[in-house]
């Protein structure tokens, strides 16, 4: 019995392969009978499964201890597991597909018959160019040498009695040269049908080996995009922040789902892809370069829940630090309501903290621009304080990493400690890039939700850069806004005049 093998995605997708009775190894080792690619299939292991075709034609799967393990049509393989025709194979949870299926003994026997029959009429076009070759031009020749020799002696004999050959009529005349202009013209155009085809499979064939360069470059590409993005995801295991790793799980799953559909679309969906992998993968670079865990051990408890009461309505933010008396950075937002009533309550809890201090509004920012308001704690405790405001005046470089830390979804994300208000307070770390710079605004890549308002965000060497304050609901938080440094400095300089 004969099974094929069909790669349904994966660096190798679209290749095929048969194999009859036997054991079948897949892998990436050079030395399995279906080798995935070594560089980009990285979720195979070097020798992932066996599959084996009994003499009694049935067909079984067993995974050789890879590490991602093994998967038939989406349920992941135990032992050995029996086969059946169309089943699908996935190597790693996020490996390559393969299509298994039977070539039965007729259809083998077709092709075969097929093959049989074309070397048969092929022997026989042979014989019969060969023998009408040569017999018709044989013919050819002597009837024409017998006939020239005919006509010469006959037009001779005509020339000595003195008698004129007889003239064809004007019309046949003009008729036999008509025809022999449209034999050429036949055969000039034969010959430019037949040069636009070769064109036109030329173009085809470019256009193919285009097309597969396209969708290879696109996976190298992501290849180390994932590879980058490991780097990140070890460093977000440092600070033990799995709401980061599992939003970055899910962009990597969404921009793999991207290209998979783009691999089977048009050029311009395939740039676009690369272009967006590139922008990805520069950003995860440029994150992966910063020391993360550094940066939330030194400002992460300076950062601290805010609640607020205004006009009879609960709101929840964040406000952190930036000296150890306890003077605080926050949105005006969440302190005031738009028509300008002040909140009636205020109050903040710090990260590892279970105990509520009370905090007083000191002064707001005029600038409808700068949406900022700077607190105190009343009960004069010494607080822990950010590493400082970001100095230096001009907008931050686009592509530039930074990371906010803050309570995006409020009391939504798991604290620890009880329920109720006696909850210990646990901050969320989120990496980005800065998308747009500009003096009154700083845009960034990155995550934020209710709760965010206030959450300062570093730059590379942890220094506060901006404050959020929101974001365009349309983009799922994942652009966020904030108030530039220099703004947020101007506003405690004014303070301490």
């Amino acid at each position: 019995m004969m099974i094929e093998l069909r790669v349904l995605t994966g660096a190798r997708a679209g290749h095929r392969a048969r194999f009859e009775d036997g054991a079948i190894t897949l892998g990436r080792h050079p030395q399995v009978d279906l080798q995935l690619d070594p560089e980009i299939d990285r979720d195979v292991s070097s020798r992932h499964a066996e599959l084996r075709i009994g003499t009694d034609g049935t067909l079984s799967l067993a995974d050789l201890g890879s590490t991602n393990g093994t998967f038939i049509n989406g349920v992941r393989a135990e032992g050995t597991e029996t086969l059946r025709d169309g089943d699908v194979l996935q190597l790693g949870g996020e490996g390559p597909k393969i299509e298994l299926r039977r070539i039965s003994s007729g259809r083998s026997g077709i092709d075969k018959a097929g093959a049989s029959d074309k070397a048969s009429v092929g022997i026989a076009i042979d014989d019969f160019g060969a023998s009408t070759g040569a017999g018709g031009e044989g013919a050819i020749d002597t009837f024409g040498a017998s006939a020239g020799a005919s006509a010469g002696g006959a037009i001779d004999q005509r020339r000595e009695s003195g008698s004129a050959a007889p003239r064809r009529p004007t019309t046949e005349r003009v008729a036999i040269a008509v025809e022999q202009q449209l034999s050429k013209f036949r055969v000039y155009g034969y010959v430019a049908l037949g040069l636009l085809a070769m064109g036109l499979i030329g173009s085809y064939w470019a256009g193919s080996r285009a097309s597969a360069a396209e969708v290879a470059e696109m996976r190298r590409m992501l290849a180390g995009y994932d590879s980058t993005t490991q780097l990140l995801r070890h460093q977000l295991q440092g600070v033990s922040d799995t709401a980061a790793i599992a939003r970055l799980n899910r962009a990597n799953d969404s921009l793999r789902a991207v290209a998979a559909q783009a691999s089977q679309g048009s050029a311009t969906a395939r740039a676009e892809v690369r272009q967006q992998v590139s922008r990805w993968r520069d950003g995860a670079t440029a994150m992966s370069q910063v020391d993360l865990p550094a940066i939330n051990d030194r400002n992460a408890p300076a950062v601290a829940f805010l609640v607020a009461e205004v006009n009879g309505k609960a709101l929840g933010g964040t406000a952190f630090a930036v000296t150890t008396n306890g003077l605080m950075v926050t949105n005006r937002h969440l302190v005031r309501s738009a028509d300008g009533m002040p909140a009636s309550r205020l109050a903040v809890k710090f990260r590892d903290r279970s105990e509520w201090m009370v905090a007083r509004v000191v002064r707001v920012a005029a600038g409808e621009d700068d949406d900022l308001a700077l607190l105190e704690l009343e009960d004069g405790v010494r607080v822990p304080a950010v590493a400082g405001i970001a100095q230096g005046g001009g907008p931050m470089r686009e592509g530039a990493a930074v990371v906010t830390i803050g309570y995006p979804l409020g009391r939504s994300t798991r604290m620890d400690g009880p329920d109720g208000d006696a909850f210990v307070a646990k901050t969320s770390l989120y990496p980005g890039t800065v998308s747009k710079s500009l003096p009154t605004l700083l845009q960034v890549a990155a995550f934020a939700g209710h709760g965010s308002s206030g959450s300062p965000v570093f730059d590379a060497a942890g220094m506060v850069t901006g404050v959020v304050w929101g974001g365009p609901r349309e983009s799922g938080g994942q652009l966020v806004y904030a108030v530039p440094a220099a703004r947020v400095d101007a506003l405690l300089r004014m303070h301490r005049r």
